[in-house]
């Protein structure tokens, strides 16, 4: 019996004190975002070119920005994958929280335009 208990002791704790260091992960109109250590981990699950802009909460309020259907910015292909840094993010101080907008284009009368605006707002610390 003492052997039995020691050993259920000994798997509660190797088991319970298991943690998984990645943060929250989510899965938001065919986008996968999962927060790492030091970025985000983005995947396209779509069928379309998805453009993203990456912003430190705080700063969005104060600044200016348009979507746009340039080839430039931060642009995911079908199935594509980026790993995207939090020092690279626009504004971003230790611990905060960003904005992830997406968008994809849509052509219109020949022109491509940006299609509806969607974000999320995620912490960079997987303490928040």
């Amino acid at each position: 019996m003492k052997n039995t208990t020691c050993l259920l002791i000994l798997l509660m704790f190797t088991f319970g004190c298991e943690r998984d260091l990645s943060g929250p992960t989510k899965d938001i109109d065919g986008l996968h975002i999962a927060t790492e250590e030091d970025a985000f981990h983005i995947i396209n699950r779509t069928d379309e070119e998805l453009h993203l802009f990456l912003v430190e909460q705080g700063i969005a309020a104060v600044i200016e920005w348009a979507p746009y259907c340039m080839a430039t910015g931060t642009v995911l292909q079908p199935a594509e994958e980026i790993r995207i840094a939090f020092d690279n993010i626009y504004g971003y101080k230790p611990d905060c929280a960003v904005i992830v907008h997406w968008w994809s284009c849509i052509e219109q009368d020949g022109v491509r335009e940006p299609g509806p605006i969607r974000s999320i707002v995620l912490p960079t610390s997987s303490d928040s």
